[in-house]
């Protein structure tokens, strides 16, 4: 599982919005609006992605730094909601699915087979 790294977050109001950084990406159609949960999402694969660079620097690179399995970043996804918003698992399991699979498709986050 591969996270892209040059989409930022930004925040207009109540809107959150992942916006490419490089100029070379056709940005309206990379755009991808977020809800609250969707901005923790992000932030809490930020912190992944940091950890991971800082765990295993050898591996990572500016564009496209390692990440955990994809059965294993959905359960730290998922513990992160939990603590952050008092549910189970099966409450934020879909949350977690669909989160990914949006990053997916945009091309923002690439799975491993």
């Amino acid at each position: 599982m591969r996270l892209h790294t040059d989409y930022q977050l930004r925040n207009i109001g109540t809107f959150y919005f992942l916006v490419p950084l490089k100029s070379d990406h056709p940005v309206i159609d990379q755009i991808l609006t977020l809800n609250e949960t969707g901005a923790f999402l992000w932030n809490s694969l930020q912190k992944v992605l940091q950890k991971q660079h800082t765990v295993q620097p050898k591996k990572a690179t500016a564009d496209n730094a390692p990440l955990p399995d994809n059965d294993e970043l959905m359960q730290l996804l998922c513990h992160a909601l939990q603590a952050e918003y008092d549910v189970t698992k099966d409450e934020v399991l879909p949350d977690v699915k669909t989160f990914l699979n949006s990053l997916t498709q945009k091309g923002i986050l690439t799975l491993k087979d």
